[in-house]
């Protein structure tokens, strides 16, 4: 995140303290009493609660898992879904935003996650996207700071390479850093 701000690209992250592992990201708007976004490697804790009878307490979930709960913990943290029929989410799918008006939802394509994909295919999905006239003006891309880090077992040597490179890209065809809350008001 700091290559980031150094390079002006604007993102949720404010500060970090790598010594005591803490990180300040800006205030998001309170949903109710609040969501979770939780990102698991090892299925435990509410997760087995939940699955525990499908995976042991434990297991090592490959590539991470990603849920979203209210919280309510009288409630036991029920999870948030969300359903599209095939022809919404084709629609969807095919844009930046999408505004669900009957339940003020904005839904935001991920254009692309850099650790998913190799330094050459981000490079060549970027013209493809830029150049897409339903999801060129806005392009969004997923950064996971962990895959800067030596130490991290899944370690990424050229990830630097792939978010400056890519930002660069986007920076030289007129783009600019915006956070998604600046685009959504």
């Amino acid at each position: 995140f700091e290559l980031l701000k150094k390079a002006g690209v604007k993102t949720h992250y404010v500060s970090a303290d790598v010594e005591n592992a803490t990180m300040e990201v800006l205030p998001g708007k309170v949903f109710g009493k609040g969501l979770e976004v939780i990102c698991r490697l090892v299925a435990t804790g509410s997760f087995i609660r939940r699955y525990g009878e499908y995976i042991a307490d434990g297991t090592v979930l490959e590539g991470g898992y990603v849920e979203c709960t209210l919280k309510d913990d009288a409630k036991g943290d029920p999870l948030v879904s969300y359903y599209f029929d095939g022809e919404a989410l084709d629609h969807i799918g095919s844009r930046d935003f999408f505004y669900d008006a009957d339940e003020d939802m904005i839904f935001a394509q991920i254009d692309l996650v850099l650790n998913e994909k190799t330094y050459a295919d981000v490079m060549e999905a970027l013209p493809k996207i830029v150049n897409d006239p339903y999801r060129g003006g806005f392009v969004s891309l997923m950064i996971h700071e962990q895959y800067f880090h030596p130490d991290y077992r899944r370690h990424l040597p050229d990830f630097e390479a792939r978010v400056l490179d890519a930002c660069k890209y986007l920076h030289d065809r007129g783009y600019v850093g915006a956070h998604i809350s600046e685009l959504t008001r």
